[in-house]
Order: structure tokens, then C-alpha cells, then sequence
């Protein structure tokens, strides 16, 4: 697959993510290889995996990728409440509007693998998440109660995502919420 006429020669992060987006709805997630990404977005190989050095699932979570970085628990306050907060207020940018990676896993044959690399993700959620909640409750980060709050918040929250990306009803903020919200009391001390 050639560069398409016009396109740019340009190396950002959100031209390869969008030269990705269109290839995998147009022939599907297994079909395009990183060479017809580079190409289509006017690059090299290399200046692929200079920004992705993933693969393409790393072009897929690069929308959602700034959601994720928003999770930043205040400092102030009971940290199970913080974090479950934090995580509601990352996704409130979304509004209503389903963010088009997500929307469009299906047709463009990446669902599984945005579900195989959600792992990652939520790996790295959890580790700010477990250091919040250490540092609030003076215990270890790795310990089991601050991974097993962290994982527990973040499970609802995702799970509250997916369900919203589904069935798209109020914002995903409100979905986000009212998955974490029972959590809250219970888990804190």
C-alpha cells in the first residue's frame, strides 16, 4: 500500500496513529503491515518504531493513550476516594463521544488485540494507582492491599468502559462512576 497522494511527509505521533486507524478500517488489523503504515504516512520503518516500538497495537492505544496519562490522583484526601475520582476525571474529555479506536475496534479486526494489550495498560494504571494508595495509607506500594485497591478500582472502571463503548448511554465519566463508586467505602480504611 502506497502513501496516499497529498499526505504530508511528516513524523508525528498522530499522523502514524491516524495512517494506522484508516489502513485497519480499510483492510483490517492483521492485513496491514508496519511498512504499509510508514509508507502511508510518509516515513521510515524506523521513525515507526522510533514512536511505537510496540507494533501496530501501540498505534491503536495512541488515542486513548492521553486518557490513560490523565490519571493523577490527588495528593489531598482519602486515596481510595482520590483514585476513583481520578479515574472518572480522565474520561470525562470523552463526553459522550466514544473515542474512534474503540468505536471502530470491530470493524477493524483489533478488538482482540486491544483486549490482549489492555494488560499492559492497566499495569501501568496500577502501579500510580498502588502509589497513591501507599503513600496515603503508609504502607508498601507492592503490598497486597495497595495492588489488590488498585487492580480492584481499575477492573471496575474498565469494565465500566467497555460496557459504555457497547451501549453508549450518558457520558463515560457517569459510567466510570458509577462502577467505582461501590467500591469506595468498602475499600477504604
Amino acid at each position: 500500500m502506497k502513501r496516499g497522494p497529498g499526505r504530508p511527509k511528516v513524523s508525528s505521533v498522530e499522523t502514524l496513529s491516524e495512517a494506522a486507524i484508516e489502513l485497519f478500517l480499510e483492510v483490517g488489523f492483521e492485513r496491514v503491515s508496519i511498512d504499509d503504515i510508514a509508507g502511508r504516512a510518509g516515513v521510515s520503518r524506523g521513525t515507526f518504531f522510533t514512536y511505537f516500538p510496540g507494533g501496530k497495537a501501540d498505534a491503536l492505544w495512541c488515542r486513548v493513550r492521553p486518557t490513560l496519562d490523565a490519571v493523577q490522583p490527588s495528593p489531598d484526601g482519602p486515596p481510595v476516594r482520590a483514585c476513583a475520582d481520578a479515574l472518572a476525571r480522565a474520561v470525562e474529555p470523552w463526553e459522550d463521544r466514544v473515542p474512534q479506536v474503540l468505536r471502530d475496534a470491530e470493524a477493524m479486526g483489533a478488538t482482540e488485540v486491544l483486549l490482549a494489550s489492555a494488560g499492559v495498560h492497566a499495569a501501568e494504571l496500577s502501579a500510580v494507582l498502588a502509589h497513591r494508595i501507599a503513600v496515603g495509607e503508609d504502607i508498601l506500594p507492592e503490598s497486597n492491599r495497595a495492588s489488590g485497591v488498585a487492580g480492584a478500582l481499575i477492573g471496575a472502571a474498565f469494565g465500566a468502559i467497555g460496557a459504555w463503548v457497547r451501549a453508549p448511554e450518558g457520558t463515560a465519566e457517569a459510567a466510570v462512576r458509577a462502577s467505582v463508586e461501590p467500591l469506595v467505602e468498602p475499600l477504604e480504611r
